[in-house]
């Protein structure tokens, strides 16, 4: 599920904010249609790209799946 809208910053530090207090509390949450919960441990993804004129900032979560 990829989701793209644009916000301002002070929307986007408000949606940042949300979320982090959502995963440090070990709530769900949401990201389009879909309901997560990030676990104890996971690996930070940072990159930063600058190309034709554009910068993009990226962060990935990732973790094993239960099984």
């Amino acid at each position: 599920m990829k989701t793209k809208r644009k916000m301002s910053r002070w929307f986007l530090a408000r949606r940042l904010h949300d979320l982090a207090l959502r995963i440090a509390a070990g709530k769900p949450i949401r990201i389009g249609n879909v309901s997560v919960r990030v676990p104890d441990q996971v690996v930070l993804e940072e990159e930063v790209e600058t190309e034709e004129g554009r910068t993009e900032l990226e962060f990935e979560l990732k973790w094993p799946v239960a099984t």
